[in-house]
């Protein structure tokens, strides 16, 4: 009876991942990251796991070859081929049902149910990494006291941004403030707007804006949440309330469709590296 439990967990364990691929899995390689793995699959296949690039020789400029060298591949020391970077397993695995089927069968390949979980978990019991965010630990209306506690803090960061922004930037001031910052904004101020609602007044806020201050620089790399430190009773039953009414009419943060911003601002990013390289290790978004 065992045995058979074991052998039906396993047949759903293998089972499972192929249905999910199969039917709601994506059939493109959407970056230059995931086409290095279907062209090394590609490879594979063919046995042929250092291309030529003729045309190599041919270009004028200097470096041609790192030029003409994708993600996940490395130039060989002539320069005449390329070859893989990515560890073989995935390209292995994807390279057998490219055989039968052709370029869709890569895309029956699933690796991400279950193993992110497993290595997320492996490094952190090593030392080599924090834990690994709990899965349904917070939920959205948790998330919603959040972000009615960092509202304020998270307005008052963009408007100085763009009071202060810098003059050798100043093309790029709509892209950065608008689109990339002003999702975060607009979602801030509705949960300031729940907070207002909630009869918080000027100098609770206040208080709450300190509060975010504290958990900011008391949170610990190690800790994926940020815990807030403990408020007023009263106030803490405001925030209660105001985060149920941001939770009913909005969309949670992790699923909202809008803070999933892609802006290219190469000139601020520069201008970061070089004047404030701690944010631009980490991106604008990530240091607001």
């Amino acid at each position: 009876m065992r045995r058979n439990l074991s052998l039906l967990f396993l047949g759903l364990a293998i089972a499972t991942p192929l249905v999910v691929g199969t039917a709601w899995g994506t059939r493109v390689a959407g970056g230059s990251d995931s086409w290095g793995y279907v062209s090394q699959a590609i490879s594979w296949s063919k046995l042929d796991i250092q291309p030529q690039r003729p045309a190599i020789h041919h270009a004028p400029w200097p470096k041609a070859a790192a030029s003409f060298t994708p993600l996940g591949y490395s130039t060989t020391q002539d320069g005449k081929r390329i070859v893989p970077t990515y560890a073989p397993g995935l390209p292995l695995l994807m390279s057998l049902p490219y055989r039968f089927f052709g370029l869709a069968g890569v895309f029956l390949v699933v690796p991400f149910f279950g193993d992110q979980f497993f290595w997320g978990r492996m490094l952190a019991d090593a030392g080599a990494s924090p834990e690994p965010i709990p899965i349904g630990e917070l939920t959205s209306e948790q998330v919603a006291a959040l972000e009615i506690v960092a509202g304020g803090t998270v307005v008052a960061a963009v408007a100085e941004i763009e009071d202060r922004w810098p003059a050798e930037v100043a093309g790029e001031e709509s892209s950065v403030i608008d689109d990339l910052l002003g999702p975060f904004r607009r979602r801030a101020d509705k949960a300031l707007e729940a907070a207002r609602a909630a009869g918080l007044g000027e100098s609770e806020l206040e208080q709450l804006r300190a509060a975010w201050a504290t958990a900011l620089q008391q949170r610990r790399p190690d800790e994926p949440v940020i815990a807030v430190p403990s408020l007023p009773a009263a106030l803490a039953t405001a925030v209660t309330n105001a985060a149920v009414s941001l939770d009913a009419t909005a969309t949670p943060f992790a699923d909202d469709p809008s803070l999933r911003v892609d802006v290219a601002a190469p000139i601020t990013y520069k201008y970061l590296a070089d004047h404030c390289p701690d944010l631009a290790a980490s991106g604008v978004g990530d240091a607001l």
